[in-house]
């Protein structure tokens, strides 16, 4: 009854939701993304009696397999404590 509560602010909470898998619509993704890029594959039923809207794109998709996709949600960790990324940073990989 009297746990140890403290304010733990918004920006905590979106960073709980990630390590979770949670994803905020228009935030990490929006109409332009496919399940498949934004990680959410396992989300669909591909024994859904009479499947569902978009259902053939999922699946070639998702036999393309990972390495075919224009685009793939992802996490990144910053090692300097001081850096604070806040939304639509530009990230380059090699």
């Amino acid at each position: 009854p009297n746990a140890p509560l403290a304010h733990v602010g918004l920006k905590a909470l979106g960073s709980l939701r990630l390590e979770k898998g949670y994803r905020d619509y228009g935030h990490d993704m929006d109409n332009t993304d496919t399940l498949i890029q934004c990680g959410l594959g396992f989300t669909c039923d591909f024994e859904k009696p009479n499947g569902f809207l978009g259902q053939e794109s999922v699946q070639a998709e998702k036999a393309a397999g990972v390495k075919q996709l224009p685009k793939r949600l992802c996490s990144v960790l910053v090692k300097d404590p001081e850096a604070m990324l806040y939304h639509g940073e530009i990230v380059y990989r090699d």
